[in-house]
């Protein structure tokens, strides 16, 4: 724990020292992560150093799920996203993220967090928090649609990434017709 508590202590004196007062300090964390048997960290690791992360009065941990944002952690009937929030308390908000591609999954999301993050699903449809804010959230796309694609004007980076062999992200609703482009 001690290389990302140096980095949050400096980041915050650094916030302190400055001449400005509106920093929003967040830390983003995978919960768990691990690569075979035994190499890398559980949840209960996770929240022993997001209890010492918040304790510098950040402002939001961001909990980065590799599945759905309301995945469980081996062995637990508990939810991640409400295993840290239990953790955090009312010490910092907790952003939520992961398979967050609805009105309905964002809304759900928020049982799990204070706030919730999408990505996925802004790539998907650019228009997808204006079209819950003006009561359209049945006009959502949930998928990249093949006539669609043009239109989104993902970069070429992006769509490289998203397409190549090995990514180590969920796949995006509609993938195969990024496929396409790069034929």
């Amino acid at each position: 724990m001690n290389f990302p508590l140096a980095v949050v202590k400096e980041v915050k004196q650094v916030a302190e020292n400055s001449d400005k007062e509106d920093f929003i300090i967040g830390y983003r964390i995978t919960p768990e992560e691990i690569h075979g048997e035994n190499v890398g960290y559980r949840l209960g690791d996770a929240q022993q150093l997001i209890d010492r992360i918040v304790d510098f009065k950040i402002d939001y941990v961001h909990v980065s799920l590799f599945t759905k944002y309301d995945a469980e952690s081996v062995g637990t009937n508990m939810p991640i996203g409400k295993t840290i929030k239990e953790t955090v308390g009312d010490r910092a908000a907790v952003m939520i993220i992961a398979g967050i591609f609805s009105a309905d999954d964002a809304l759900d999301a928020l049982n799990h967090g204070d706030l919730v993050a999408i990505g996925r699903s802004a790539l998907i449809d650019p228009e997808f928090t204006l079209k819950i804010k003006e009561d359209r959230s049945d006009e959502i796309v949930l998928s990249i649609k093949k006539d669609r694609v043009d239109s989104l004007a993902l970069p070429a980076g992006l769509i490289e990434w998203y397409t190549s062999e090995g990514v180590m992200l969920p796949p995006l609703p509609g993938i195969e017709y990024l496929e396409e482009l790069k034929k």
